[in-house]
């Protein structure tokens, strides 16, 4: 199960026991609360669906920074293509698709040819450049796996930042976490 973190007043926090000058608001001090949310609730499609994307952004950038441009245009052609038709959470089967996709051998990455020669000399050879890559789709689902937990970790701390209202510095995701703890928060009021 998912849960969202919540500000709630501590259990000891009470206006009556505690003078106006000396007390400290109940944001200050604040005791942690779990919201369990269904599977299939909105909000955690959502944040699957984000978590997925961002995920999926991450490697993308590892991979241009490690100069695998093959990988890299690979991972995004199938992020785009599974994207354009998938459910809400459906971020989960595209990594089952992935987990049984067999590599693939001889995948082209174009490069950018050098020009060489008048553009219309005849006897040049104006094949496409670029060279032949292995892509392991296997080995890409388990980067994103790692990605992706490292991400929800990141964000579990970011809600936990949230939660006790304390002056922060702006987060990487703090509207989305905002957004999605507050929907969570008045959809588990309202079921009451």
């Amino acid at each position: 199960m998912l849960s969202l973190l919540v500000a709630a007043p501590p259990s000891w926090y009470s206006p009556a026991r505690n003078s106006l000058s000396t007390h400290r608001p109940w944001r200050a001090a604040v005791e942690m609360r779990h919201l369990l949310l269904r599977p299939d609730d909105p909000e955690v499609l959502t944040l699957r669906d984000a978590l997925m994307a961002k995920s999926v952004e991450a490697q993308l950038e590892r991979f241009q920074y490690m100069n695998e441009r093959g990988q890299g245009m690979w991972l995004s052609q199938a992020w785009e293509a599974h994207a354009k038709d998938a459910p809400p959470g459906g971020g989960a089967a595209f990594l089952d698709a992935l987990t049984r996709t067999e590599s693939i051998e001889a995948y082209f990455v174009p490069t950018i040819a050098r020009r060489q020669g008048s553009p219309n000399n005849p006897y040049l050879n104006r094949a496409a450049s670029g060279y032949h890559t292995t892509i392991d789709p296997r080995d890409l689902a388990r980067r994103l796996m790692a990605c992706r937990s490292q991400l929800a970790g990141e964000w579990c701390e970011q809600l936990r930042i949230l939660a006790t209202g304390e002056p922060h510095e702006r987060l990487a995701e703090e509207a989305l976490l905002l957004g999605l703890s507050a929907r969570a928060a008045m959809r588990s009021l309202l079921r009451g």
